[in-house]
């Protein structure tokens, strides 16, 4: 993995975390570092990339369907043949199946956030705030530092969602 030693959001913003695709996320086996195993087909860095963010002590995760203004498609996407990777048979509910979710718009740094100024005095290490704002759901969390690394040249999701430009 590609070790970053000059300021996270630099970091970020040279990886292009931007309009990609999520293809997984979760905690690591230990619990302390969060990772995004992403794909990105238009950017200068194609293909698939696991973005590992260190020292991830606050985080906040929630569906964008399961709100209030969805009542109605929350209840009727409950059921378990919904997360199947086979298309679904029942219309007008929420497909958790699909495997992939876009990371439009994408990731956001917070630099003022109160959260990431707690950790910091906390841990006495410079902490960072960074929201996902993806089709499906965001997630918030605060973080020590990350690290990327190429994990293959695998586009097809990105080619199946792209619109090519000529």
């Amino acid at each position: 993995m590609k070790e970053i030693t000059e300021i996270p959001i630099k970091a970020l913003k040279e990886i292009a975390l931007f309009d990609v695709m999520i293809i997984h996320h979760g905690f690591e086996k230990y619990n302390r570092d969060y990772y995004f195993i992403i794909e990105s087909g238009t950017k200068k860095k194609q293909g698939r990339f696991k973005i590992l963010f260190t020292h991830c002590f606050e985080m906040k995760y929630r569906h964008k369907f399961a709100d209030i203004k969805f009542p109605d498609l929350i209840r009727r996407s409950w059921t378990d043949d919904l997360i199947s990777s086979d298309l679904p048979k029942k219309k007008g509910s929420y497909w958790w199946g699909q495997g992939v979710t876009s990371a439009y718009p994408g990731f956001f740094y917070d630099p003022d956030s109160e959260k990431a100024k707690e950790m910091t005095a906390i841990t006495e290490r410079p902490m960072y705030s960074v929201k996902l704002d993806a089709d499906h759901y965001e997630v918030e969390f605060v973080f020590h530092d990350f690290k990327y690394e190429f994990i293959n040249s695998d586009t097809s999701f990105t080619d199946d969602y792209s619109i090519p430009l000529d």
